[in-house]
């Protein structure tokens, strides 16, 4: 839901307003894109707490359970997703035949639903990743002070 530009801007713009569409709650995905998010959704769990009215997802573990955690301790239940099992992975036309591609394909339903090159596309998703960490990272020395900057600075970062 918060991949489209616009969905996000009118998130992150007026949370209230934009929560308020969904009175019986949504499964809202790449929440850490809108982090302050959760801490509006905090006053509407507490109005109707019943359980799974409010699903949220995200591609970024580390972002996401610092902002849930942060407005709905207590409020939550965390399920992490596995890769695809093999009998999951064989409802794609493209889906490993032996042990070392399901090795290389690592499981993701991208590659096999695509037929992907899997090095490639992993070695960009981790690229990726990485970047986004270290974004996360510069971010949270620069907030918590000179001296911890200091400690994250390194070649090229």
């Amino acid at each position: 839901m918060l991949v489209d530009a616009n969905v996000l801007l009118y998130a992150v713009d007026d949370p209230r307003r934009f929560l308020a569409q969904f009175p019986d709650g949504a499964i809202i995905d790449e929440i850490q894109r809108a982090p302050d998010l959760p801490s509006y959704l905090q006053g509407l769990i507490d109005a109707d707490p019943t359980p799974g009215r409010w699903i949220l997802t995200g591609s970024q573990h580390f972002s996401l359970a610092e902002s849930v955690n942060q407005s709905l301790a207590g409020r939550t239940a965390v399920h992490h997703l596995l890769p695809l099992s093999r009998g999951e992975a064989t409802r794609f036309a493209h889906y490993p035949e032996s042990l070392d591609e399901t090795l290389i394909t690592g499981g993701h339903p991208r590659i096999l639903d695509r037929g992907l090159d899997p090095p490639k596309w992993i070695g960009s998703y981790i690229s990726a990743y990485i970047e986004a960490r270290r974004g996360d990272c510069r971010t949270t020395a620069t907030a918590a002070g000179p001296r911890s900057a200091s400690l994250s600075k390194t070649p090229g970062g």
